[in-house]
């Protein structure tokens, strides 16, 4: 997977987790 694909994954997960610190 790309640097970007797995970046946008992490933002979806990281929005739901704690989306506050991105």
């Amino acid at each position: 997977k790309t640097m970007a694909a797995i970046r946008k994954k992490l933002v979806i997960v990281g929005d739901g987790a704690c989306g506050k610190k991105l």
